[in-house]
C-alpha cells in the first residue's frame, strides 16, 4: 500500500532519473520511523518504563536517513512542495496514531485513513519527477481506491467464515458482500468519471478488471473455508497484477 502508488506514479510520470530513488528512500525512512514513535509513546505512557533510549536512537537514524534522501530533492531539484506534502503525510500519520491509541485502527475508518495516508506516495512520486500536475492527485485517488477494496473484501471473507457453513443461496451471499459491492459500485463510478473528464487514460478501468473478477468469484463461490494466509497471498498477487496493468496503461498512453 506504500510502494504500489509510488511505483505506478513513477511509471505514469514516464521519466527515469535520481528523483525516483531519492523519493523512495525518503518514504521508506519516514515509514519505518513510525515504529520507534509508537515505542516512545508507549514507553512514556507506562509508568516506570525508562526503555526509551533504543527507540530514540532508531528514530534519529531514520529521520537522518530521510534528510539524506530528501534534501537533494529540495536543494538540487527544487521540489519545495515536498514540504507541504510531508506535512499532509504527518497529519495522516497522526490520525492513524489517534485511531491506534484508541484501538480503532482495525475499524473501517481507521484502515481507510491509513491506506489514504500510505497512498500519498503517489502524488509525491509524480511531483518529484514531473512537477505539480492534476495527474498526481488522480493517481492518489486511483491507488487509494484500489487498496481500500481489500478492507471490504477481507471483511466479507470473515463473514463467510463466521457462518461455519456454506452460504445457503445467492441472496445470502449478496447480503454478506453488501458493503463490498456498494464500495465496488462507487469505485467503478469514480473510474468512469475520471476517464470521462480525461484525467486518466481511457484504458485505466482495465487495470481494475482482476479486482472485479476476484469479487465476483468470491460472491458466487461463497463457503466458510477461509485460509488467512491464502487470502494474504491472493491479495499480494492481485496487487502485483494491478501495479503491472496500471503502470502499463500509463506507459502506453505516454507513447501514443
Amino acid at each position: 500500500m506504500l510502494l504500489i502508488p509510488l511505483v505506478v506514479s513513477l511509471a505514469a510520470a514516464g521519466r527515469w532519473g535520481l528523483e525516483g530513488p531519492l523519493f523512495l528512500g525518503t518514504c521508506l525512512a519516514l515509514y519505518t520511523a513510525r515504529q520507534p514513535v509508537v515505542m516512545l509513546v508507549r514507553g512514556m505512557r507506562e509508568q516506570g518504563d525508562q526503555e526509551t533510549g533504543q527507540p530514540l536512537l532508531w528514530l534519529t537514524i531514520y529521520l537522518m536517513a530521510a534528510l539524506v534522501f530528501g534534501l537533494p530533492l529540495l536543494l538540487i531539484y527544487h521540489r519545495w512542495l515536498l514540504l507541504p506534502w510531508a506535512a499532509v503525510f504527518v497529519v495522516f500519520t497522526g490520525v492513524h496514531f489517534y485511531f491506534r491509541q484508541r484501538r480503532l485502527e482495525r475499524t473501517i475508518p481507521g484502515e481507510l485513513v491509513t491506506i489514504a495516508g500510505l497512498a500519498l506516495t503517489a502524488p509525491g512520486a509524480y511531483y518529484v519527477v514531473r512537477g505539480l500536475e492534476p495527474a498526481a492527485v488522480y493517481l492518489w485517488v486511483l491507488t487509494a481506491l484500489y487498496s481500500s477494496a481489500s478492507v471490504f473484501y477481507v471483511r466479507m471473507k470473515m463473514k463467510h467464515r463466521s457462518l461455519r457453513r456454506p452460504a445457503s443461496d445467492l441472496k445470502e451471499r449478496l447480503a454478506l458482500a453488501r458493503d463490498l459491492l456498494i464500495y465496488l459500485g462507487l469505485l467503478i463510478a469514480v473510474l468512469f468519471l475520471v476517464v470521462a473528464w480525461r484525467q486518466a487514460p481511457p484504458l485505466v478501468p482495465f487495470a481494475f478488471v482482476p479486482l472485479v473478477v476476484k469479487v465476483a468469484h468470491a460472491v458466487l463461490a461463497g463457503g466458510p473455508q477461509v485460509n488467512i494466509k491464502k487470502i494474504g497471498w491472493i491479495e499480494v498477487a492481485h496487487s502485483l497484477a494491478f501495479t503491472f496493468l496500471l503502470s502499463g496503461v500509463y506507459l502506453v498512453a505516454s507513447r501514443s
